[in-house]
């Protein structure tokens, strides 16, 4: 169905989806759309007292009247009875990344503290934008997810995304301020055609619309359809990976994608990750997980790296974590083995629980000196309960502990002998049993990895952030 005239009537009916005590949060650059919502925002709360509105605006610093614009944004919030929260991000692009995705991170990084579980943000896209979206997501060789568009409702922080103004095209919004009397800020770099967005606005869509005038309506009705048969497949692909996952989200067993058809194994594939908050790989990337990680030998460890992202492969699972900082594994640091202890490139830290009834021997730990080094190969451990000593790479392979991990395990030294490997084992001679035992937690680092089967000896979760 067609949505009404533009009025703040219209509009409450929009919002009225929600809970009442939800508080809105309006993005608010201070150009012409995001204007009309904010507008339309006071004056629905005018007329429905029970709505609670506030406004951020986000200064990307970008450009040499950005102050000014911000306290345009303030003035006009002012005037209009809207509390204005002011923000000022780094927008600068990185060599060999968008602009408009730089600035479009940064800004929704700022924004998303301010949404709490009981704020919906409100953004001001609207019809043209969706269809602007969709032809730009077909132009990058895009499936169902990016040729769906722009979502009306979507989780964000901790509370919702909407876009109550997506189905109206911007005409509609331009008549809405001209007839209010509206003053908006025009960015000059809106017309700046070096930017996809921007050139596809000013020539393509121009020219679309001569011969079909209602292309950014068909158009968004196309995302319409494919954001249907994407949620069609995604429930297909949920079924069969709740019945396959491991008990962590991060972690997918290889035979959940074994013996599929090249297609469902990498709607499978997308779905996990997206589903895990990661951006999805380019299809060359997929294609190299499906062709080379997939089918490797058992007895092979490959990986691929895109973006932010490392896909892992070990003991017939998958694992998806954030892709590991270079990490100089011949360090040493000294440890009071009183304040919890900050390990270098996010690999968490290691905390001390005195007065435990098993652990290390708390004499030894007051009395002696204590060294963190990192595995380098060679090392030497005597279990408890074991005869002799074992490598330390044996003791890895035999609780399979993923070979990433093994390098970034602190090895906790006691007078430069080692007392423990993590906290996974206590070494003899420092083992203690009974009240007055220290006990090590090593936790906040990024290694995701999960011990696949049941065996009862081998080493438990240490992945902290599940």
């Amino acid at each position: 169905m067609a949505p009404g005239k533009l009025t703040a009537h219209i509009f409450r009916t929009a919002l009225s989806r929600f809970d009442s005590g939800k508080s809105f949060l309006i993005a608010y650059s201070g150009g012409l759309d995001s204007h009309v919502l904010l507008h339309l925002c006071a004056a629905c709360r005018t007329i429905y007292p029970e709505f609670e509105f506030s406004a951020a605006h986000v200064n990307h610093g970008l450009h040499a009247d950005a102050d000014h614009w911000g306290k345009h944004c303030s003035e006009i919030c002012q005037s209009l009875g809207v509390s204005l929260s002011s923000l000022i991000v780094d927008a600068y692009p990185q060599k060999g990344r968008s602009p408009e995705e730089v600035a479009r991170t940064a800004r929704y990084s700022a924004l998303s503290p301010l949404v709490t579980d009981n704020t919906v943000l409100l953004t001001a896209q609207h019809l043209d934008d969706q269809a602007e979206t969709i032809l730009l997501q077909m132009l990058r060789g895009s499936g169902l997810s990016g040729l769906s568009g722009m979502a009306e409702s979507a989780s964000f922080g901790q509370g919702v995304l909407f876009r109550p103004l997506l189905a109206y095209p911007r005409v509609e919004l331009l008549d809405y301020a001209t007839s209010n009397h509206l003053h908006w800020i025009e960015d000059p770099s809106n017309v700046d055609e070096s930017y996809a967005r921007n050139y596809l606005r000013q020539r393509v869509m121009p020219l679309l619309r001569q011969r079909w005038p209602s292309a950014s309506k068909t158009i968004a009705r196309s995302g319409r359809h494919c954001a249907e048969a994407r949620s069609i497949q995604d429930l297909f692909i949920d079924q069969r990976l709740d019945s396959k996952n491991l008990p962590i989200s991060n972690c997918l067993r290889i035979s959940a994608l074994q013996r599929l058809a090249k297609p469902v194994q990498i709607a499978m594939l997308r779905r996990w990750i997206g589903r895990n908050g990661r951006r999805n790989p380019s299809h060359k990337i997929m294609n190299r997980i499906i062709d080379e990680m997939l089918p490797a030998a058992a007895d092979r460890n490959p990986y691929v790296t895109w973006g932010a992202t490392d896909l892992r492969r070990y003991q017939g699972a998958f694992y998806l974590m954030p892709k590991l900082k270079v990490f100089d594994s011949t360090q040493v640091l000294h440890w009071d083995g009183i304040e919890r202890l900050g390990l270098p490139c996010g690999n968490g830290w290691l905390s001390a629980d005195n007065g435990a009834e098993n652990g290390i021997s708390g004499s030894a730990w007051r009395d002696g000196q204590i060294q963190i080094q990192f595995y380098r190969g060679g090392e030497l451990c005597s279990l408890p309960g074991r005869s002799g000593r074992q490598r330390l790479k044996k003791l890895f392979q035999q609780h399979t502990v993923p070979p990433w991990v093994r390098s970034r395990i602190p090895l906790i030294y006691i007078d430069g002998k080692l007392a423990a490997v993590g906290d996974l084992w206590v070494c003899r001679p420092f083992e203690e049993s009974g009240a007055g035992a220290v006990r090590l937690s090593w936790q906040g680092h990024e290694l995701a990895w999960k011990i696949i089967g049941s065996t009862a000896n081998r080493v438990t979760n240490r992945f902290s952030n599940e």
